[in-house]
């Protein structure tokens, strides 16, 4: 958990957001599945997002960075929560594929 006060607001925001089997996954390895609005998983993690195939094996990766590098990690990873549930085209867009 983050040591900042900032910091546990937003961790406590994002495992609120959290289903309680997603919640237990972030808990065990930090990371959790989102299922975009086109149906495709993706897998959220401390320092990436992939696009999971039905083998469940990431099968692109992709990363992204806020302008505002303050925010904490939290806030951020929920933010890309909610574009990949609500507009993965634009995620795409913005996002740097590697």
């Amino acid at each position: 958990m983050p040591a900042s006060a900032a910091g546990k607001i937003a961790h406590e925001r994002l495992v609120a957001f959290l289903s309680p089997e997603e919640r237990e996954r972030f808990r065990a390895c930090g990371c959790f599945y989102v299922t975009s609005n086109t149906g495709r998983t993706w897998r959220l993690g401390p320092r990436v997002v992939g696009l999971v195939s039905d083998s469940a094996w990431m099968d692109s990766t992709y990363c992204i960075h806020f302008a505002d590098s303050l925010l904490p990690h939290e806030d951020c990873v929920l933010a890309l929560a909610l574009l990949l549930a609500t507009d993965e085209a634009r995620f795409l867009s913005i996002a740097h594929r590697w």
